[in-house]
Parts: C-alpha cells; structure tokens; sequence
C-alpha cells in the first residue's frame, strides 16, 4: 500500500474510533500515522483531541506543543495547549498560548472566558469584565460568561450596567425555548446582587421570585427573597449554604482571600497564642465549618495538632480540603448533627466565618459544650447586629447580637474568656465587623 494510502487508512481508523469512543484504539491509530508522517500537525492535532478525550492530560500537553511548535499560528493549537496548561494550573504558561489564539481567532469564546476568570483571579477587574465581555458578545448564549459578565461589573461597582447587561441576556436567553429558565437562574442571581448592591431590595425580590418560578425548590433564591423582603428565612440554612458552597469550591479561597481580604483565621490563631502559648494545648481540634482548609492550616502552623477533624455541609468544599493532607478526617453534614453523633472530644473547637450562615446557635453551642474537654477552648465568629438576638441581613448571612451570644454561653455551661471586634473580611469593598468570642467550660459545667 502506498504511503499516503497508508496513512489516510490510519487517520480513518481512529476517527473511526473517536466516533465509537475507543480512546485507546484511536491513540494507537494516530500514533501509527504519525510514523508515517512524523510532523503531520492533522495527525497531531487528531491524537492530541483523542488523548484530552481519554484524559491522558500529560501526553496530551506534549502533542499539543508539538503542534504549536511545527505551526505556531494554529488558533486550534494554541487553544488547546492552554487550556491544558490551565488545567494543570499553570496559569503563567497557559495565558500567553490563549492570548494568541485569541487574536488568531477572536470567535474563541471559551478562550476570552478562560481569560476573564485569570483576570478575574488575579484581581485585575477591569481586564476580566472585557475578556468576559468579549466571549459573551461572541456567544450571548454562553450563560457562564453572561454570569461572570455580571459579577465582573458588579465588583467595578457599575452595578447599573451589571443589571443592563444581565437583563438583556435574561431575554436573550428566553428566547430560546429549548433553553429552560432553570438554568439561567443563577444569572438571575447575579442582577439580584447587583440590585442589592444599589440597595434596591424590591428589584432584587423580583428576580428571587422569577428564579422560584423556574425552580420552586431553590433553598437558595427562597432564603434570599425572605432576606430582601426582611424576614427570618423559613427556607432551610443548611440547604442553603450547601447549595452556595458547592457551587463556589473550586474557587473559593481566591474569591475569599484575594477578592474579600479574609483574615479570620490569622486573627484567632494569634489569639489563641496569647491565651495558650504552649504550642501542646490543642491536641485534638475540631474545625467546624472548616471549607477548604483555611482555619485548619492556620492552626497548624502554630500548634502540633494529632488529630485534626473538619466538618463542613459541601462535599465539594471537603474534596478541596482533602488536598492540603492536614486533616486526620472529613465528615460532611449539619455541624451541631455530626456532633452530637459522636462520643470523642477535643481541646480546641474553633469556627471562623460560619455561623453567618446559621439562625438559632443554641443546638450547636449545647453540642460544643458537650464535645469540649474541661480545659477547652470554643472559638468563633459571628457577623455583629446592634439591634437584634437573631437577624436575617440583606446580603443573607445571619447576624447575631453581642449579649445573645453572652446568654447562650452562659446558658450551655461556658465561660467567656475574651470577646474582641474586628473585621473579617471585606464586602462591597467595606470591612464587614466580626465579634470574635473565646469560650471555655464553666467549673459548674
């Protein structure tokens, strides 16, 4: 058989075989015309596809350079490698294979939307909103770019073109009958933000109440309507706050300590130092609410801990934590449930910007009370309101009164030890004023 017969009968077979999936066979088939034609970029590009298909993400990377390298003004190539690249975040690398593809060929939408979140990351706002607006000029019915269009110009505080732009994309959208609104509801969200943020609650109720008509059991958009409506939410908080962090994990600790300045846990380590300095003190601790880890590498850069135990509602908040390998054991579930489950204590029960997310505290304190050895400490913040025991503020966190705090100590059986205020992290570009309180079991306990 002629070499160029050869090698058609290759690249047939194994897009013969991506068509059936057969990842394995379809590598093969690539490889074998590649021995034919070493430097074919369309038997690169074909093996290159394949592999990213089978997550062979490292060989892909290779084949992708490859490609890059033979013809450096392949859009596609240029696409691919970065995508790659941001996977594997690397995303110094990634970004100028992107920016060139890109320029090649600007109908990349998900390259521009690629760039706006690396924007967005490194906190250059006004670079991300363009990159997103980019992408969604390209595709309005992208509702990812639309989402973060949205979000992009409510943090440049254009909370007015935030709320044009999600709105026109809302009618975009619905224009497409084959698009169910369910899944433009977070959109949706995104003008309900921005309304907020222009202190307009009424607006903001009004796409909380399209998003129910979409999906009347969003525990999300039911709990954010009682806020704005300025009611004590019957929606479920844990439903709620699950359904938030689940959908911000991957991305959680650069949007809260890049974009919101938090430093929750480096305020409670440096005073648990000055209140127990000798680094033994804590070796058991129980991290409430513990996200994707901040609390708990905090505390263990300061403390010898043996036992490390998070809990936290999202699965995907624990998958993040699993990563940092400090913790001895992740349990998912209601805070004060997954305690009063189990029958071991701790010397430490610390809880950094949680309980915003909780209304009634008394279940959690009696359960900390009970899981706390004698010479123990309780440690957490709460979101400060002047005026009220529990209330429900407009931005949906729960706020929770200095002398509630003080009566529930009190009734569960603690000590105050030290209460301060300080921020916790910044909203809409203002400090938000935390209370910081220290407990420890009452010799009457």
């Amino acid at each position: 058989m002629p070499m160029n017969d050869q090698f058609q009968t290759y690249l047939q077979d194994g897009r013969a075989a991506v068509a059936r999936g057969a990842w394995d066979d379809a590598e093969r088939c690539f490889r074998s015309a590649l021995v034919v034609r070493p430097q074919s970029t369309e038997a690169l590009s074909d093996l290159g596809h394949a592999l990213i298909s089978a997550q062979k993400f490292a060989a892909a990377e290779t084949v992708w350079s490859q490609v890059v390298q033979v013809e450096p003004d392949s859009a596609e190539a240029q696409r691919m490698l970065g995508i790659i690249l941001g996977h594997k975040q690397d995303l110094k690398a990634a970004q100028p294979h992107l920016e060139r593809a890109l320029a090649l060929n600007p109908n990349f939408d998900d390259v521009a939307y690629y760039l706006g979140r690396m924007a967005h990351q490194d906190r250059n706002m006004p670079r991300a909103a363009g990159y997103y607006e980019h992408a969604h000029s390209v595709n309005p019915l992208n509702v990812k770019s639309l989402i973060s269009l949205v979000n992009a110009l409510t943090e440049l505080r254009r909370e007015a073109d935030a709320v044009a732009v999600g709105t026109k994309g809302v009618l975009t959208l619905r224009a497409h009958p084959d698009i169910p609104p369910v899944s433009y509801n977070p959109v949706l969200n995104q003008i309900a933000h921005a309304y907020r943020c222009m202190n307009d609650m009424a607006k903001a109720a009004e796409c909380y109440r399209d998003m129910l008509t979409a999906d009347p059991g969003d525990k999300v958009a039911q709990h954010l309507l009682a806020s704005a409506e300025g009611k004590i939410s019957d929606a479920q908080p844990v439903a709620f706050a699950q359904s938030f962090f689940d959908t911000f994990a991957p991305n959680f600790e650069n949007h809260l300590v890049g974009l919101l300045g938090y430093g929750a846990p480096a305020v409670i380590v440096t005073t648990l130092l000055d209140l127990r300095p000798k680094i033994e003190s804590f070796p058991g601790v129980l991290d409430l609410g513990c996200g994707t880890g901040l609390m708990g590498h905090a505390l263990v850069q300061s403390y010898p801990i043996t036992r490390l135990v998070g809990v936290d509602l999202s699965e995907k908040m624990l998958r993040e934590a699993v990563r940092r390998g400090i913790y001895h054991e992740l349990v998912a579930g209601d805070l004060a449930e997954v305690m009063a489950k189990r029958s071991d204590t701790f010397d430490l029960i610390v809880s950094a910007d949680v309980f915003e997310y909780l209304g009634d505290l008394r279940p959690l304190f009696t359960q900390a009370q009970r899981c706390l050895t004698p010479d123990g400490i309780f440690a957490f913040t709460v979101e400060i309101s002047a005026t009220h025991d529990v209330e429900l503020a407009q931005n949906g966190h729960y706020r929770h009164g200095r002398e509630y705090i003080q009566r529930l100590a009190r009734e569960a059986g603690f000590e105050v030890v030290r209460t301060a205020e300080a921020p916790i992290r910044n909203e809409a570009q203002q400090p938000v004023l935390g209370y910081y309180v220290y407990l420890t079991k009452s010799a009457k306990a």
